[in-house]
């Protein structure tokens, strides 16, 4: 999301090339509306020298995943989040609302 969509694409093609086995982890933004809350965050992050420059779309990464060399591509859902690391916790942290991580197996 720091990175421009020219740089991000580039580092994947490169990620691809790595050796069978390998597995990719990654937080990305989604593309389409933005909330009060998500502008605040934009404008915060940008205030600190970390403009997010490339949103795509779950649907989109993961084509381009698979098309430089990811064969198994997972968008990891809030609800997996939530189920997974924060069933347990008593300090109200919540899951993004939005679909934001993937792995990706090559």
């Amino acid at each position: 999301m720091y990175l421009t969509e020219t740089t991000a694409s580039d580092l994947l093609a490169f990620l691809g090339s790595f050796p069978k086995g390998s597995e990719l982890v990654l937080s990305f933004s989604q593309d389409g509306e933005r909330t009060g809350a998500s502008r605040r965050l934009e404008e915060l992050v940008a205030s600190v020298g970390e403009p997010l420059q490339y949103r795509v779309s779950g649907d989109d990464l993961t084509a381009k995943l698979r098309q430089v060399g990811f064969r198994d591509v997972h968008l990891v859902t809030p609800e997996e989040i939530a189920t997974r690391y924060l069933r347990d916790r008593s300090d109200g942290l919540r899951p993004p609302r939005r679909t934001t991580l993937a792995r990706a197996w090559i």
